[in-house]
């Protein structure tokens, strides 16, 4: 779970860009453990006034990325 404050659109879009190694390092680690692949990133953005969902689009890349830095 992550928390922040975001407000419109950009900040979403923002956030997930910031978060983008975080969950392919955690997508990276679970496929590792149990040997089977992570498809998919979902972060939740929940506020007062809405609740929203976005995907790391390119998880796949993210992962190599990550795996390479950690090498």
């Amino acid at each position: 779970y992550k928390t922040d404050r975001v407000g419109g659109e950009a900040d979403v879009d923002a956030a997930v860009a910031r978060y983008r190694w975080q969950g392919a390092a955690y997508a990276l680690a679970a496929g590792l453990t149990t040997g089977r692949p992570v498809r998919d990133c979902l972060f939740l953005f929940c506020g007062p006034e809405a609740a929203g969902e976005r995907r790391i689009a390119d998880l796949d890349e993210a992962v190599r990325e990550v795996h390479s830095a950690v090498g």
